[in-house]
Parts: C-alpha cells; structure tokens; sequence
C-alpha cells in the first residue's frame, strides 16, 4: 500500500494472502474529501484517483470478512 503519481497524491493497495478479512487504502488529503480504494482480498489490487491538493499520507483499513 502506498502513494502513486508525479505528486504522490493517488492511493494505491496491493495484498498477498490473507485470510479472513479484506483491506482498502485511505489517502488522507489536505483538502476533502479522503479517496479510497476498493476492498480488497487475497491476491487483489486497487488504485484510486487523485487528491484535490496534496496527500498527506497512506492509511491501511482493514476488516473482518
């Protein structure tokens, strides 16, 4: 999971094998609103668009399944 983009502003998560749960990743922005990935399981990727302004940084939210 990280940042992606000439100005590191998308948000992007990629996961192995996980059992029992799913993840997204939150890019926090300094303008609103946050952008997020989709959820996502074992052996998945998702990437979201761009912040309005900058990123201050990636978040991991994870759930049970």
């Amino acid at each position: 999971m990280g940042s992606y983009g000439k100005n590191s502003d998308g948000v992007w998560i990629s996961c192995g094998d996980v059992v029992g749960g799913q993840a997204r990743g939150r890019g926090d922005c300094a303008g609103a609103p946050d952008i997020y990935t989709s959820w996502v399981g074992g052996w998945q990727s998702s990437s979201n668009g761009w912040c309005w302004f900058s990123m201050r940084g990636a978040i991991l939210e994870t759930r049970a399944a």
